[in-house]
């Protein structure tokens, strides 16, 4: 078990059928906060079954409701920015989503 469990930019390269059973397990292990930072847009890189690196893309209120209905955990803060690349890359735009929790 661990106090405080930081995440950066690692949700959204879980494997979807498997997002509850990690959530809930880092839920378990955590025993007093969390900080993630989840990206809320497609990866440049892609894996080598063709498919896009940020298995799950979806907006900060998706991730929020997640969050929420899995984690054993209150928000109590979180922020939402922009994220655009599309100057380099057409479709590396959509949101980084920062949200700090506090077990229940």
């Amino acid at each position: 078990n661990f106090d405080v469990i930081v995440s950066a930019d690692v949700f959204e390269h879980i494997e979807p059928k498997y997002l509850n059973e990690t959530l809930d397990l880092i839920s378990n292990k955590m025993q007093k906060s969390g900080w993630f930072r989840i990206a809320c847009y497609p990866a440049k890189k892609h894996l080598p079954d063709g498919r896009n690196a940020h298995l799950i893309v979806e907006l900060p209120e998706w991730w929020r409701a997640r969050i929420l209905d899995v984690m054993n955990v209150t928000i109590v803060k979180e922020e939402i920015s922009v994220f655009d690349k599309s100057h380099k890359w057409p479709d590396i735009k959509g949101y980084n989503y920062d949200v700090v929790v506090e077990v229940k």
